[in-house]
């Protein structure tokens, strides 16, 4: 168990940069140490506890991170322990402690397996056997594991709906032994120990629901905005490993199902793959890797559950079977795992590091000093520094992390990274924080929008108030910096001024449009297809194609929700200096015609199956 703690501790390896996830994570260290309300003053899908999840490192909160990884890491090794050392057969037991030590690392996969474990360790009746000698009764287990679960489900909003969903069938399958005091027990140390780390952390108990709230509408947007395409091929071993986790499951029989108990926690274990599914497969690429292994683990945890059962050569086979599959793919789309040894080299490499920060983390801290004097160095905006003082300022599109090395007052709109702003909640949350006497002093923008979108698109609503209140100061390493003006520009978005619905690949012309100022929006409905994979996949993806004067044809990601709140379209922005231009002079590139397309190079023809085969777009004056 020793090894396996040190094999699984994730301390801080490095200083987070500009770069879009390094911002964040280092942003989500910021909102810890100023203690900033989450579901107020920011909104994501992590929540307050969210930095111990990431591997940036922040000098002002190394210490609990450092004891956040020696607690919660020794709890994963005791719970993967304990299930462990229930599985029946050797050779099973001894894939499953090897798939934990040498599967890809990545926390989405370990912190799931570590909540379905924690609702996993309390039955070893469910089995139809007595506990081990060496651990204490099943029923002492319960109130930890429900406590731990409330810990937990504050870190990330996902991990708060895996612990939910643990937490009902812990408390369900309670109540169905008859141990109705236990599950009352468990249910109050859930919530206790949630409100106490929503506390601690300096959190308003008005604001959960709101956390939650907001988090819900990111992850309910999700599936749109950030959807990526990614190999047919992962995607069909995937379904494969799901199929043969359902036959091994239907080869049990239904008497193995009569237990109420195993009814719960093997709908847990079906529930819990499904979204590891969406997890991995909405943006697909790196992500299969969280799915591949955590579903290599499902089985065995599966064979825990029914470990007094008589094993039989097909189960065997097909449980087998499963678990090869997902571990194969556990190590084919690891793009680390260049080679089959890769995963192993890489454990020990992170094994002896986690050792060294163990046993001595000055040096290691040292480093990481070092680092942090670099990008400070490197990311340097002294003209801004100056200018801005001891003023507030945020940051257009994603890249707080310029704004931290800089130490600068960060005063972050609710959505802080534009392109998570994807929902009519969220993109008005961020206007009206632009119109409110919360809004900073400064904004420093460079517009990076993600996937080739639109860069007008993101975050729209409230790059239009910016518009309004601000005004051009400097440029500096292409970051534009702008000022609060004393007074608003009055609102310019006007009347419609064309309108038409025009079919896929159908060229929609604009040159007789009158005004020098234009915005759109694009309306596209899904089919009964389209809203099925919706639910299990994700849509397929939709593209803008615009004919600029002078400048031939683009292409850009067209996201149906942005599209349909509205942006600006001429003059067309497609960098910062385009922002800049149309700020001081009031002109820019202008659009002469467009079309919706289903791919890069689409042409017309009839919508994909996903969408029906009309798209409605609107013009309107001014923006």
């Amino acid at each position: 168990m020793l090894l396996l703690w040190v094999v699984l501790l994730d301390f801080p390896t490095f200083t987070a940069g500009p770069a879009l996830d390094h911002s964040w994570q280092q942003a989500l260290g910021y909102f810890l140490k100023n203690r900033l309300q989450a579901g107020t003053d920011y909104i994501f899908t992590y929540g307050p506890l969210g930095y111990f999840y990431t591997r940036a490192y922040d000098p002002d909160l190394f210490g609990p991170k450092y004891a956040w990884e020696l607690i919660i890491k020794m709890a994963i090794a005791l719970a993967v322990v304990r299930v462990g050392s229930r599985i029946p057969q050797p050779t099973a037991r001894a894939v499953f402690f090897l798939a934990v030590l040498f599967l890809p690392d990545h926390p989405d996969a370990l912190y799931p397996f570590f909540i379905l474990l924690l609702a996993v360790i309390p039955f070893d009746r469910v089995a139809g056997a007595e506990s081990a000698k060496l651990w204490p009764p099943p029923s002492s287990w319960a109130v930890p594991c429900a406590g731990l679960l409330g810990v937990l489900g504050l870190v990330k909003f996902n991990l708060f709906l895996f612990a939910l969903a643990a937490m009902l069938a812990l408390a369900l399958t309670l109540a169905a032994e008859r141990r109705r005091r236990a599950a009352l027990a468990a249910v109050a140390s859930f919530l206790v120990c949630l409100m106490a780390a929503w506390i601690l952390t300096g959190q308003s108990l008005v604001n959960l629901p709101r956390y939650l709230h907001g988090s819900m509408q990111i992850a309910e947007g999700y599936v749109e905005a950030m959807a990526a395409e990614g190999s047919s091929g992962e995607v069909y071993h995937a379904l494969a490993v799901m199929a043969l986790f359902l036959a091994a499951l239907a080869a049990w029989g239904l008497r193995a199902l009569v237990r109420p108990q195993r009814v719960l926690l093997l709908g847990l274990l079906g529930l819990s793959l499904f979204l590891q599914w969406k997890h991995a497969f909405v943006r697909h690429g790196c992500h299969t890797m969280i799915f591949f292994s955590f579903a290599a683990l499902v089985p065995l945890v599966g064979s825990a559950i029914f470990r007094a059962d008589r094993p039989s050569r097909r189960r065997t086979l097909l449980a087998a079977a499963g678990v090869t599959l997902a571990l194969f793919g556990g190590f084919a789309y690891d793009p680390s795992a260049v080679r089959f040894l890769g995963p192993v080299r890489q454990r020990f490499e992170r094994t002896v590091a986690n050792a060294q920060m163990l046993l001595f983390p000055a040096p290691a801290r040292e480093k990481l000093e070092a680092q942090r004097r670099a990008l400070e160095k490197a990311w340097s905006l002294p003209r801004v520094r100056a200018e801005v003082g001891a003023a507030t300022v945020d940051v257009f599109s994603h890249q707080q992390g310029v704004v931290l090395l800089n130490g600068l007052r960060y005063r972050p709109r609710p959505v802080f990274q534009s392109y998570s702003a994807y929902t009519p909640y969220l993109l008005a949350a961020n206007a009206r924080f632009y119109q409110s006497d919360s809004a900073p002093d400064y904004v420093l923008i460079q517009l990076k929008p993600i996937d080739d979108r639109v860069p007008a698109s993101e975050d729209s609503p409230a790059l239009r108030e910016v518009f309004r209140r601000y005004r051009p100061v400097l440029v500096e390493k292409s970051f534009l910096l702008l000022q609060r003006a004393t007074e608003a520009a009055a609102p310019s978005l006007g009347a419609v001024i064309g309108e038409t619905t025009a079919r896929f690949g159908e060229e929609v012309r604009l040159d007789h449009l009158s005004g020098s100022r234009q915005s759109i929006q694009v309306q596209v409905r899904y089919a009964a297809w389209g809203r099925m994979r919706r639910l299990l996949l994700r849509p397929s993806p939709l593209f803008l194609r615009v004919a600029i004067d002078g400048e031939g044809v683009r292409h850009y990601r067209l996201i149906p929700a942005l599209a349909e709140e509205g942006f600006l379209l001429n003059p067309f922005i497609e960098d910062t200096q385009g922002l800049l231009r149309l700020l001081e002079q009031g002109g820019g590139k202008r659009v002469r015609s467009l079309c919706v397309t289903d791919a890069m190079t689409g042409s017309p023809g009839a919508a994909p199956a996903c969408y029906e085969d009309e798209v409605r777009v609107v013009i309107r004056a001014g923006w």
